[in-house]
């Protein structure tokens, strides 16, 4: 996800319904204990939880469990205490203080379960693991407080299968016993926890419970234990607040925009941002101190003014920057633009102030803080477009303002020390030191030979020092001269440094950890690790669009993930002056989650970097006679090619592999293009391309939508042809690659 993106979307959903007040609007107490236990304790404890959920302002009530017909009575009563108090928005506590049973005796091939009884040995029980999952109905939030012995063998039932939330706080561990009521018991440590986080915070949450029952200073035998039941449900723990009016209110008038700042860095996992992203949002707005009323990302700020450093200097209306000197007339224009837009903002709001004059109503407080939350989002998007423009014009920047540029202190700020880094590596001459080079006897692939692989194949799953790995050939035909021989070495090395360099997650690159040389087999050789998160097997796009995978089908969401991240990628490679050569459905990989064999279809990567290149040098021009790869290829590519391959001809690539995306079909399956195949024994590579396009219009837009299905044309057609004429142009055909291609594609991403 863009950094920028990411900033955004935490603003956003900080600034939607943010409110920090009682999460119910009631709650329902009810306390069991055994009409005739062998300890009168219970009781007295009972009437303890009784009166304190009462001075929170909770409905209780109190039900001694009969000896007779115990557990149809106590059905019974669970079953309209859901009916008449499991509400949507409420919270429903149950209390239970007794004996457990160890329930061992019913063979060994059973797990225990929660079982109840009223007297430690003999006496009647209770199935609680039969009542329980009748919660499940209760529409209401539930907290189960269980404070009898094997209180935990509770856990065994999870009832939840719905967004409501379940929770079970046990006195104990599933083979262990707890005190009988007194100053040790469970329940007395409980109501004395509750108390004091309610002076300290005037909140319970059960979570915060559990950890101040586990601390020593509890003075419990056994440790509680908690359990989240809820399936499905991956949201904070229960917290409420007493419902008698004793919450403190913040009053709507200036004092309401006072402000207490704390700065936090956040490190976030680039593998999981979007779960980064929820938890984090979870942390600041829900599990927010009582007292916190707001909170909003002020960050944008700082980033503007190094923005405005590293682009004009310190005056907005000119630039004396060295950085947009370098830019052409019409580029110039557009900073200069969007500066204009910053500096109408900040005037926009300081004239709000002004107007709002003594804030002396809670109507001009609100209009004030709409105005100000609509301005930060506003320049966050005018920085973003700032920010993607430098990046776009890195690789096009004379040396010396290239290196004025990375060496100022605002790139590390804006995060452009990355793309900065990977477009020094790329313009360099590659370093001379050999570190990822290993020797081709280490590599053992899952064919069993060491250094080679089977003909045809091109990349493979192998193993180096025992760990997993894919590794990606580049066969030679022919032992080359020693001249050859060392221009090759030079650069697989420098293609091995650039993929094993630090770079955002929007490269779509799996990271390179050595590279080889087999000169028995003829090949060049790439290693790669496999992901955190994910594992092997994997799998190409090109095999799960085949039939032998037909049931392993990405939802309509994860498609439209497939196809954006792909395209994103191949522009943020573009964007540092790098072009790729072999897009096509091979060459992106999707790997398995760890620890299940469930494909992650949000995570695709980009492979087949073996005929990659800087956008300035010379490819290869080998002549392909292979329909697999030559439909991928635009017509001038075809044979032995007449043009040096570039961007547009990724772009093109791109293009036949989003088609095959949307039909979720290997494109030379369809049976338009094999009527065409069949029928015509070598097609001229224009026929291709307008069989291609006519299945595009025909067969995308009732399945991917209209803007999906124009962006694939617009990409077949060399809709992009008049924007390109050398990487100096790059900047400006891939703000239009994205406005026109990406920008189409990722309105699919909100589906599921």
């Amino acid at each position: 996800m863009d950094p920028q993106l990411w900033k955004t979307r935490l603003i956003n959903e900080l600034n939607h319904d943010f409110e920090n007040s009682n999460d119910y609007i009631g709650g329902s107490l009810l306390s069991l204990y055994w009409q005739y236990a062998d300890d009168a304790g219970y009781k007295d404890e009972s009437d303890k939880v009784i009166q304190f959920f009462a001075s929170m302002g909770f409905d209780t009530a109190v039900y001694p469990i009969p000896s007779e017909n115990s557990h149809i009575e106590l059905l019974s009563e669970i079953i309209h205490l859901i009916k008449s108090q499991g509400k949507p928005g409420y919270l429903v506590v149950i209390h239970y203080g007794g004996h457990g049973d160890a329930d061992n005796d019913r063979g060994m091939d059973r797990e225990s379960q929660a079982v109840w009884a009223a007297q430690l040995r003999g006496g009647p029980t209770v199935d609680w693991y039969e009542i329980q999952p009748h919660l499940h109905k209760c529409k209401a939030d539930v907290l189960l407080l269980l404070d009898c012995c094997y209180s935990a063998q509770a856990a065994r039932g999870r009832v939840r299968e719905d967004p409501g939330k379940c929770e079970l706080l046990a006195a104990c561990a599933m083979k262990l016993q707890t005190p009988s009521p007194g100053p040790a018991s469970f329940t007395t440590a409980l109501l004395r926890e509750m108390n004091e986080m309610l002076d300290s915070m005037n909140q319970i949450m059960t979570s915060h419970l559990a950890h101040r029952l586990a601390h020593k200073r509890a003075n419990l035998r056994q440790t509680p234990i908690r359990d989240d039941m809820s399936l499905g449900h991956q949201g904070r723990s229960i917290r409420w607040k007493p419902f008698l009016g004793t919450d403190k209110v913040v009053s709507e008038s200036s004092d309401a925009i006072s402000q207490l700042k704390l700065r936090v860095a956040v490190s976030v996992d680039p593998d999981n941002q979007d779960r980064s992203l929820h938890d984090l949002v979870q942390w600041l707005k829900v599990e927010a101190p009582t007292f916190v009323r707001e909170i909003a990302v002020d960050e944008v700020l700082l980033q503007t003014e190094q923005l405005q450093q590293i682009t004009l200097g310190h005056d907005s209306s000119v630039s004396t920057s060295p950085l947009v000197q370098s830019f052409d007339k019409a580029q110039r224009q557009e900073i200069l633009d969007v500066w204009q837009e910053v500096d109408s903002l900040f005037a926009e709001v300081s004239q709000i102030w002004i107007q709002m004059g003594g804030l002396n109503s809670p109507e001009k407080v609100s209009q004030l803080k709409e105005k100000i939350l609509h301005f930060v989002q506003e320049l966050e998007l005018r920085n973003s477009s700032v920010i993607r423009r430098l990046e776009a014009e890195l690789v096009t920047l004379p040396d010396d303002t290239f290196e004025d540029v990375a060496c100022s202190s605002s790139a590390k700020v804006l995060g452009l020390n990355n793309p900065l880094r990977l477009v020094r590596l790329i313009k360099g001459p590659g370093s001379a030191s050999n570190s990822l080079e290993i020797n081709a006897m280490e590599i053992q692939s899952v064919y069993g030979h060491q250094g080679s692989t089977p003909e045809g194949e091109k990349t493979v799953i192998g193993t180096v020092k025992q760990m997993d790995v894919l590794v990606e050939y580049k066969p030679y035909e022919e032992s080359p001269g020693q001249a050859r021989k060392l221009r090759d070495a030079i650069k697989i090395q420098k293609l091995a440094q650039i993929l094993n360099s630090e770079k955002p997650t929007e490269f779509c690159s799996l990271n390179c950890l050595h590279w080889f040389h087999d000169s028995y087999a003829r090949h060049y050789g790439l290693v790669f690790e496999v992901p955190s998160g994910l594992s092997l097997p994997y799998a190409t796009c090109f095999e799960l669009l085949g039939l032998s995978y037909r049931k392993v089908r990405p939802t309509l969401g994860q498609r439209f993930r497939i196809a954006h991240d792909i395209g994103r990628a191949i522009q943020k490679w573009h964007s540092v002056g790098w072009v790729h050569e072999e897009i096509c459905s091979r060459n992106i990989f999707i790997f398995q989650n760890t620890g299940s064999q469930a494909w992650d279809f949000s995570k695709p990567f980009l492979g087949g970097f073996q005929y990659s290149r800087r956008e300035t040098d010379i490819s290869d021009g080998l002549e392909v006679d292979d329909i697999e790869k030559n439909v991928y290829r635009h017509p001038s590519r075809h044979g032995v090619p007449l043009q040096r391959h570039d961007a547009l001809h990724d772009i093109y690539a791109y293009g036949v592999l989003l088609l095959e995306i949307g039909l979720w079909q290997n494109i030379l399956e369809h049976r338009y293009l094999q009527g065409i195949v069949k029928e015509v024994r070598n097609p001229r590579p224009e026929l291709i391309q307008e069989a291609l396009v006519k299945i595009a219009i025909q067969s995308l837009g009732h399945t991917m939508g209209a803007g999906y299905r124009d962006a694939v044309v617009l990409c077949l057609e060399d809709g992009f042809e008049n924007l390109w004429d050398d990487y100096r142009t790059q900047p400006r055909l891939m703000r239009t690659f994205k406005t026109r291609v990406l920008d189409q594609v990722a309105k699919g991403l909100d589906l599921k």
